[in-house]
């Protein structure tokens, strides 16, 4: 089973996307993968994301960590560890790791303390 993301177009030339819960059956007759829609979410712009979180959620409950991790594998990320933190802190850090803190601190002539974020 997956999850695509349909698309066509309108007569009026705008374009419109569905989300369905699908998973493939072979043709009896000429043997090739045919998909078969088991749920139709809707138009992805305006799907309940909250609906989909909490089936994610729920397949999650039959995995072990692990299984759920690797579910994860073959992608470029791995995610580490998150922590919410504003974007000037996180752009703040990113300068100070790479090395090149004192260009965009030397060009306007002022700093703004970030102090602790929560």
């Amino acid at each position: 089973m997956y999850l695509r993301k349909t698309r066509r177009t309108n007569k009026d030339g705008s374009l419109v996307s569905n989300l369905e819960l699908a998973h493939n059956e072979r043709h009896p007759v000429s043997g090739s993968p045919v998909a078969k829609v088991i749920h139709n979410f809707g138009r992805a712009d305006k799907a309940d994301r909250e609906s989909l979180a909490r089936l994610v959620s729920s397949i999650s409950r039959f995995l072990e960590h692990g299984e759920a991790m690797a579910t994860t594998e073959g992608s470029d990320v791995e995610s580490v560890d998150s922590r919410r933190f504003g974007g000037a802190y996180v752009l703040d850090e990113l300068w100070r790791r790479l090395g090149t803190r004192k260009s965009p601190r030397g060009r306007g002539g002022r700093t703004a303390s970030l102090g602790r974020v929560r």
